[in-house]
């Protein structure tokens, strides 16, 4: 079993997951807000507008795929909320602007996340009690630093269904839009060939430079 149910598995799947469900749900919230400023009204009569996670939560994509990376001791996690459903009336730019708001969300965490791990971090001082709460919630402040940046810079890749494509599909030419579309029915493949390849690292290496940058300022050396 190697790794699996080792205590430092547990111990990471306890002090992640709750901040990676809270940063998916904050993103999903945050595209059925835009989308009802915007005039779209149907992810609020569907119980979309929500901070509760469970009209969010897919089993297999938001429970079941990321408790099981985060068990096997992987290093890598990978999960999706339930999309929040948009009017197919609505103009590219609304649906641009609702796409656009939960990266924007994720990256609207990121400095709170940090804030917050820089007061802990100056509050339990340069060496840490591996043991105490507090270095137990630093952690998890750093854990949510680190997925709302892969949570925004992920979504902004423009493939379909990603966020990055309805971004982009608003300022594309005409017939490109139609191309865009076609597009979607090899997104699967797509993405796994990127995550295959390691091209989805190279994607993400912006998202790894910032936490990084972050880690020096907020965080703690490995020990």
């Amino acid at each position: 079993m190697g790794d699996w149910f080792s205590a430092e598995a547990i111990r990471h799947l306890i002090l992640t997951f709750p901040v990676f469900l809270f940063s998916l749900v904050f993103h999903e919230y945050a595209h059925a807000w835009a989308a009802l400023r915007r005039g779209d009204d149907l992810a609020k009569h569907m119980g979309r507008l929500t901070l509760n996670p469970l009209p969010h939560i897919d089993p297999i994509g938001t429970i079941a795929l990321p408790v099981i990376m985060m068990l096997s001791g992987s290093g890598f996690m990978f999960g999706w909320a339930k999309p929040v459903p948009i009017n197919p009336k609505v103009s590219s730019k609304d649906l641009m602007i609702t796409a656009a708001a939960g990266p924007a969300a994720n990256l609207l965490l990121v400095p709170l996340f940090a804030a917050a791990a820089f007061g802990l971090r100056y509050t339990i001082g340069p060496v840490p009690n591996t043991g105490g709460a507090l270095y137990a919630i630093h952690q998890m402040m750093m854990a949510g630093v680190l997925w709302n940046l892969i949570l925004a810079f992920f979504n902004l890749i423009p493939i379909p269904p990603l966020d990055g494509s309805k971004i982009l599909y608003y300022f594309l030419p005409y017939n490109w839009r139609e191309r865009m579309q076609v597009l979607q029915r090899y997104s699967f493949i797509i993405l796994i060939v990127l995550l295959v390849s390691g091209a989805l690292s190279i994607i993400l290496l912006p998202a790894y430079i910032i936490y990084i940058i972050v880690e020096m300022v907020a965080g703690y050396p490995m020990l």
